[in-house]
């Protein structure tokens, strides 16, 4: 059984004054229970859900392209209990999972209201919310006039089944808002989700076979657009792992609180192919590297044009005993966008790249004492008119 309580007032908010009496501007509050009986968990207040690989609900912190390339699965119970003092990425209710054998069910409700931007419709005065705001900050009254004035209602559902070599899971979620969405309307923004409710659905599912590893999840959102997501993990050596991971979601695929493996912060408009690899000659030495490329059938914000990019990562580890690690990383992205100083409506694009390389050395002194240093350096656009290093 766990319970927990977290206050939190940002730098600049009122505390136990003016708008805010209650003291601090967030209070979180949760009570969680495990194994009781065939209830294999139960939260009551705030809780996180998290679903197949994300693409249609993760509310947990999820890792996205990194050295650490077997970390490409996202991997977590549905309900968690919330910890945090964010004051966007959770539910608010009642949550609970019940398994007995090799099959779990869970379900969740949730009722919250959101901080959020809302203007009115200027011939029929109709109020709708622009944007809902994820940042926690009220400090003055600009901000305070948008606490907490949009009613969220949350629902859902997993059936996941375990097998001898894998599972599969059927996931479903279901928004329903106190006024419309709608956000502005630009280009980039033509396939975004408007209205009171949104719903997706999902498959995920897992299999091994020998020392390989597949595991995906295929989704639909409420007007029918699709999106995909697998990956492989394979040992292919006790010294060398290999990992893949394909994606291919719609433009049109939208989801309210998903967070995969992708180069954009939400799933949709994106398809492309990571790969990485992780060698370890010795038991000091370790190499790791990947590449990802990726495209973007649709515009995006300050991308007026369907665009993509690539980027690979490089890194040597040494390690030679627990108190000492010493590391070299190279990094290098090339990555569409707009054209700097391009005062057309639609502006061309342009491949800009960024690269980096950092050197760290971590050596332990004692219990109590550690030393780590670090050179870094990076590039903006070596080689054009507008180059930058730091």
């Amino acid at each position: 059984l766990q319970y927990g309580v977290v206050g939190d007032k940002d730098a600049g908010e009122s505390f136990f004054r003016r708008r805010q009496k209650t003291g601090f501007d967030f209070y979180s509050m949760h009570l969680f229970a495990r194994r009781i009986g065939i209830i294999q968990s139960l939260a009551v207040g705030d809780f996180t859900v998290n679903m197949g690989q994300g693409l249609i609900q993760w509310q947990n912190l999820a890792f996205k392209k990194s050295t650490a390339i077997t970390s490409i699965k996202r991997q977590s119970a549905v309900l968690r209990p919330y910890h945090s003092a964010g004051e966007f990425n959770f539910h608010r209710g009642l949550g609970i999972t019940i398994g007995k054998g090799r099959m779990a069910s869970t379900v969740f409700v949730s009722s919250r209201r959101l901080s959020s931007n809302i203007n009115r419709d200027t011939l029929n005065a109709d109020a709708y919310v622009s944007s809902v705001l994820s940042g926690g900050y009220h400090r003055n009254n600009s901000e305070l006039d948008d606490r907490k004035n949009l009613n969220q209602l949350a629902m859902g559902g997993n059936l996941h089944y375990n097998f001898n070599r894998g599972h599969i899971g059927l996931n479903t979620v279901y928004y329903r808002y106190g006024l419309p969405v709608e956000k502005r309307p630009e280009p980039y923004n033509l396939y975004t989700w408007r209205g009171k409710t949104w719903q997706n659905a999902s498959v995920d599912y897992s299999y091994t076979w020998r020392n390989l590893h597949f595991f995906g999840e295929a989704a639909a959102d409420k007007s029918g657009h699709t999106g995909l997501l697998n990956g492989l993990l394979i040992s292919a050596d006790p010294k060398i792992d290999l990992s893949l991971v394909h994606r291919k979601l719609s433009p049109r695929y939208q989801s309210v609180q998903g967070n995969a493996f992708t180069e954009s912060t939400l799933p949709g408009n994106e398809s492309g192919i990571f790969s990485g690899i992780s060698v370890r000659p010795t038991g000091a030495l370790k190499l790791d590297a990947y590449m990802d490329l990726y495209q973007f059938p649709w515009l995006r914000y300050r991308q007026d044009a369907p665009g993509g990019g690539k980027d690979w990562v490089m890194q040597l580890t040494y390690t030679p005993n627990r108190e000492s690690q010493f590391y070299s990383r190279y990094r290098r992205e090339l990555k569409s966008g707009n054209e700097s100083g391009d005062t057309a409506i639609l502006r061309a694009l342009v491949l800009n790249s960024r690269e980096n390389w950092r050197t760290q050395l971590n050596i332990k002194l004692s219990g109590q004492w550690a030393m780590r240093t670090r050179v870094e350096l990076v590039w903006f656009n070596r080689g054009k008119p507008d180059a930058e290093k730091r």
